[in-house]
Parts: C-alpha cells; structure tokens; sequence
C-alpha cells in the first residue's frame, strides 16, 4: 500500500509539473500515442524536430489496426457527406445565378476609410506559409501594422493574426508550431467522430495558448473573420469580439472547411448564432478583391478573375506539400516563409502600397 500511494503521488507530482504523459507501448507496425495533447511543449518540440512518429490515417501503420480505421470510416465518411452535399448543391445554384449575372458581389461590412488599406489574407490549407512569408516582408517593409484592416478567411487566419499582434511569423512558428503539427496529425485517433482535424481543436487551444487576453479588443472594427453559414453560404463577416473565445470561434469557424472537419461548427454567440463552415466556399463564387487594396492568395481563383491584382505564388512554386493534406515539417515551413517573402518583395501587387512604405525604404 505504501509503494502504491508513493508511487501515486509521484504521478501526481508529474503531472502537476507538467511533464505530461510519456509513449505507451511499441508494436511492430510504429509507436502508439498515449495523451499526445498533455505532453509538455519541450517534448513535443522535441518528438517534432529529430524524430517524426506520424501515422497518417491512411498509412499502413493505422491500416494494421483495423478497429480505429474502420471506426473513422464508418463514423466519418456519412457525416462529410451529409456536410457536403447540401454545399454543393448551393455552390451550383449560386454558381448559375453568377454566369447568368444575378448574383450581387459580397457586402462590405463597414464603409472603407481614407488611408486605412484593407489587406485580405485567404485560405491556404496547410500552404499556409506563403500568406505568412508576405505577412513578413509587409511587416519588415511598410507602415501598414496598425493601420491596416485584416481580412482573412480559413488559414490565411494565422498571417492575419500575426500582422495583428506585429509579431514576426518565424518566431511564432519557432515557438508553436512543432506542437501545433503533433497534434493535428494525432487528433483523429482521439475523436474521430469529428474528423480528422478533431474540430480543430488542436488550433483553438492553440489560440487560447497564444493570444492575449485582450485579443477582442485589439480586433474589434480591424479584423474580420469570413465565415459562411451552412448549408446557404453567403460571407459573413465576425468584426466586433466581446471576449476573448468569441475571438478564437470565430477565426476556428472560418477555418472549418469541410473535409478537415466532419460537421459544421456550432456557435451560440450574439449575432453569429448558427451552424458555420469556412468562408472561402463562398469567396469562389463571389471573390473580394474589389473590396481591398491589396490580396494574398495561395491558389489562383478558378476563374481566374482577378490575377492582376493578387499576390499569387509562381505558377511552379515547389513547396506545396502533396495533396496538401499532411502538415508540411517544421524546416519545410520556415524555409518557405522565407521564399515567400523574398518573392513577394518583387511582386507588382506591393505597389498598391506604396504609399505606405517605410521612408528610409522609398526610392
């Protein structure tokens, strides 16, 4: 009994100190996890940097276990389905309204200011590097930080929230990241009822870890989150915060594109109550540009509408990962937010903001 409660309280004694919950067992196939989300960030970053254990959902390590495939599958494949298919269905009819010029363009969501640039950042999925490499050369080269308003939809979101708190994108990624892919890659052995992005939950504590604590009032009026409303679309715009959370599910709800979550997001907040998906579903159909001085797009639109005005990547960019469904490394990431910046710094779009370019930088 003494050796039990002992070793109980060194247990507790862990825990309490952080340390988290260490590597279960090892079977042939690779390494099972064991509470990867309570493991300390100096493991995870750790685990991430020399030694990468991953299991995909889809690799052979977690087809040998045929319990948690089938169970994904069978949980998961009905519900994205019974997310999708209203969408598309909306998408087709508003694609029509579009081609036989009925659809009206997305509203603004206040009257645009004299000297204010609005700078929309959109969705990249796990590209979202390229958003990040511009964010750095805007925040190195021009006088844009607190002027500007912030317009972001799914994971142009994590540029966005960079350019809002002036922080440089290397030392977020340096300090988060690591923990960040861990988790993303894991979370769907925990839940997978809500898909392989687990709700995005491993973003949202991030948020949580991240931001401070008056993040609400630093957006409010600056930073617009797009989201859509499910299964009907149309953008709408999350602009005025009353917390902290309120901050964090709005920019959690307009990265939930189907297909890395299972089911819409659900919010209960004032004025955005509802069933919420990510806002780039909408912004196909009716871009924004017209709206911003200046955009940062990862993907061109499919109409290519627009293109002489977006910040696009080269047509050959080289670092998109495969099927952009793996969280790319740690190295890869950094190294293609430095490509980025060094190409955005050439790039014809920046001209819209000259006038906002750092004095001791102007020609």
């Amino acid at each position: 009994m003494t050796s039990g409660r002992m070793e109980s309280e060194r247990d507790d004694t862990a825990t309490d100190s952080g340390k988290g919950v260490q590597l279960a067992a090892q079977d042939s196939m690779g390494i099972e996890l064991a509470e990867l989300s309570e493991r300390t960030p100096e493991k995870d970053v750790e685990g991430s940097m020399q030694q990468d254990n991953t299991c995909y959902w889809f690799s052979p390590g977690c087809l040998a276990r045929p319990f948690t495939f089938s169970l994904h599958l069978a949980i998961s494949i009905p519900l994205y389905l019974i997310t999708l298919i209203p969408i598309l269905f909306v998408m087709a009819f508003r694609a029509i309204l579009l081609i036989l010029g009925l659809s009206s363009p997305p509203p603004e969501p206040t009257e645009k200011q004299p000297g204010v640039p609005r700078i929309f950042f959109d969705g990249a999925g796990y590209c979202f590097y390229f958003a990040l490499g511009v964010m750095k050369k805007l925040r190195e080269d021009y006088d844009v930080v607190d002027k500007a308003e912030i317009f972001a939809i799914s994971a142009g979101n994590i540029a966005a929230i960079c350019f809002l708190l002036d922080k440089d994108p290397e030392e977020l990624l340096s300090e988060h990241y690591p923990i960040l892919r861990q988790r993303m890659l894991f979370s769907h052995f925990r839940e997978p009822v809500f898909g392989f992005c687990n709700r995005l939950r491993p973003v949202a504590d991030l948020l949580d870890d991240l931001l401070p604590d008056n993040i609400h009032h630093l957006a409010n009026g600056r930073y617009h989150a797009m989201i859509c409303s499910w299964p009907l679309l149309g953008i709408k715009y999350i602009s005025n915060f009353r917390t902290k959370q309120e901050f964090i599910d709005a920019v959690v709800c307009s990265m939930g594109l189907p297909g890395f979550i299972c089911l819409p997001l659900l919010s209960f907040h004032a004025g955005w109550r509802g069933l919420w998906v990510d806002g780039g579903l909408q912004h196909i159909i009716t871009p924004v540009e017209p709206m911003m001085d200046l955009t940062i797009r990862t993907f061109a639109d499919p109409l290519k509408r627009h293109r002489n005005v977006d910040l696009l990547p080269p047509d050959d960019w080289k670092l998109r990962p495969a099927a952009h469904l793996i969280p790319p490394t740690f190295d890869s990431v950094i190294q293609g937010v430095n490509d980025s910046a060094a190409y955005a710094a050439e790039h014809p779009a920046l001209a819209a903001l000259e006038p906002y370019r750092k004095k001791e930088l102007r020609v």
